[in-house]
């Protein structure tokens, strides 16, 4: 069995759970894609760019087709799951309402085949080919005899001329028996003037009881019902009329079984179609998917990422979906990362605030998407794919087993490096922070040591001061606060409560990754950013005479 591309945790962490539950899936067969997706591995680069072309080219149909995108959905739309259905016909007799079901499936696939078959030249062309589906038009004709498409179903006289002439004799004898009552009733009304209703029956009311005595002595009446109301008369039956009914409970008799024959070869020609209808719920599924990583990345500017042989992770411009919704809401802008990794380690530096981790998530948020077959909230992204990728925030005491943040850090840390393996992707944030600055700095640069050695492409985030000083480490600093104007934030933030101080701070950070050149110390905007949240001056300057 394959290793996990990620945990749960990662997926989660980077926000690849996020993604997926932005999806439009339409069809049960789409939720079932879902539900079994599977990252692309290394070896399967050429499958997973077809899949990414597949995805291209449901984008292009979705900007400028939007009746045939429109028509599509609304067949995906009428589309139940069947599959249970389909497989049952091998050994059971199906039901009315499994043929109903059947039939509902079959007329919407045949709608999705109309849509591309009437779209343009063009259309069809874009038009990915392994989404078009087996004909079962044969089983539609079977399971429709009138032709008339509609979406009902009935075991019509036209499935079998016996039931046909069993139903007209029923119907006859239904007719004849309903003259002789009527005839009775109408006898009744001229002799005894009692009216009877369309049905043939009487509600005497109980505060009458005079009357109830009245209709127990009529022959012709003979009681059926009675509640705290009311008591229920209606016309007896003469016997000829019994002999009508005898006969017609004989023809229900004959026409339930006729009915079952009907079933049965129903069945038995939905069995035959199994392999063509399983094949088209499966092909529905992928499109299914497949239309809604399009939709997807259409309404969210994602990039098609380039696929490449070698072990790297590149892009222009990044950006973290979860966060970049949140800033919308909030009408922020997010600012873009761009950043390039190769096997080695990639430091980044910065203060507290300066988006850091946010940078983190992004990185395994683009090579997760990427592996799964998505487009990527980037630009001009370069991937070459992963065996093995792994995030580790920390800060995360793990209650249950008793330790600390620092505990479990080390914990989950062992852990990721037990099961890294060539082409790994590791993502680690702010390593040994939750103990002593001077064992902690001494920890993560030791790690910086021997991730080095590693054929993996390692991304760490510190605010330690020499971790990058490890020979052929690439130091990434965040921009932060160096190009902001003190003067204007400071002037906002004083008329700015708690929260909008945050934010504030936030607006005139600058999130961009800048590669250092050389050693260099992790920059000190914490001390700016403390005194500008209201932290004493006192505090601040003294502070700045450790530094």
């Amino acid at each position: 069995m394959a290793k996990r591309l990620a945990n749960v945790k990662t997926r989660n962490q980077v926000g690849m759970d996020y993604v997926i539950s932005c999806l439009n899936i339409i069809t049960p067969y789409g939720k079932k894609e879902l539900k079994g997706l599977v990252p692309f591995r290394r070896g399967e680069e050429s499958l997973l760019k077809k899949e990414l072309l597949r995805v291209a080219a449901m984008a292009d149909i979705y900007r400028s087709y939007k009746e045939f995108c429109d028509n599509i959905e609304r067949a995906m739309m009428l589309m139940k799951d069947c599959i249970f259905t389909i497989e049952r016909a091998k050994k059971n007799v199906l039901t009315v309402v499994e043929l109903f079901e059947l039939k509902s499936l079959l007329l919407a696939m045949r709608a999705l085949d109309q849509a591309v078959e009437d779209g343009s030249g063009e259309l069809k062309e874009l038009y990915p080919k392994e989404f078009l589906l087996e004909d079962t038009e044969e089983l539609l004709n079977a399971l429709d005899p009138r032709g008339d498409r509609i979406n009902t179903f009935y075991i019509y006289d036209e499935f079998s001329p016996r039931l046909g002439n069993l139903r007209k004799e029923k119907r006859e004898i239904e007719i004849r028996a309903r003259s002789l009552r009527k005839a009775e009733s109408i006898k009744l009304k001229e002799e005894k003037g009692i009216s009877l209703t369309p049905k043939f029956d009487l509600s005497v009311s109980k505060s009458e009881s005079f009357r109830i005595k009245e209709m127990e002595t009529v022959g012709e009446l003979v009681k059926i019902d009675e509640d705290y109301m009311c008591v229920t008369f209606a016309l007896r039956d003469s016997g000829e009329v019994c002999d009508l009914l005898r006969r017609m409970d004989l023809l229900d008799a004959d026409i339930d079984e006729e009915e079952m024959t009907v079933r049965v070869e129903l069945s038995k020609r939905v069995a035959r179609c199994e392999r063509n209808l399983l094949e088209n719920c499966r092909r529905i599924g992928s499109l299914d998917m497949t239309y809604a990583k399009a939709v997807h990345a259409v309404l969210h500017h994602l990039t098609m990422p380039e696929i490449v042989d070698d072990h790297m992770l590149e892009f222009e411009n990044g950006r973290q979906l979860q966060v970049e919704d949140v800033l919308r809401r909030k009408e922020r802008d997010y600012c873009p990362v761009s950043i390039s990794l190769k096997q080695g380690v990639t430091c980044i530096t910065g203060a507290n605030m300066g988006g850091k981790t946010v940078s983190l998530k992004l990185v395994g948020l683009v090579a997760i998407m990427a592996q799964y077959g998505f487009f990527v909230p980037a630009e001009n992204a370069q991937v070459g794919l992963s065996n093995f990728i792994q995030m580790l925030i920390g800060d995360s005491q793990s209650i249950e087993r008793g330790l600390s943040s620092f505990g479990s850090e080390m914990e989950e840390l062992k852990e990721i490096l037990d099961n890294s393996e060539d082409r790994s992707l590791l993502l680690i944030d702010e390593i040994a922070s939750g103990t002593n600055p001077k064992e902690g700095a001494a920890l993560c640069k030791s790690l910086v040591e021997y991730l080095m050695k590693k054929p993996y492409i390692s991304l760490i985030t510190t605010h330690f001061d020499n971790v990058t000083d490890v020979s052929g480490v690439v130091n990434m600093q965040v921009a932060g606060l160096a190009g902001a104007d003190f003067t204007k934030l400071k002037k906002e933030l004083r008329y700015a409560n708690r929260r909008e101080r945050i934010e504030l701070i936030g607006k005139y950070m600058d999130y961009r990754l800048i590669r250092i050149s050389g050693t260099s110390d992790v920059p000190k905007d914490a001390l700016n950013i403390a005194g500008m949240l209201g932290v004493y001056s006192e505090i601040i300057d003294k502070a700045k005479e450790y530094l």
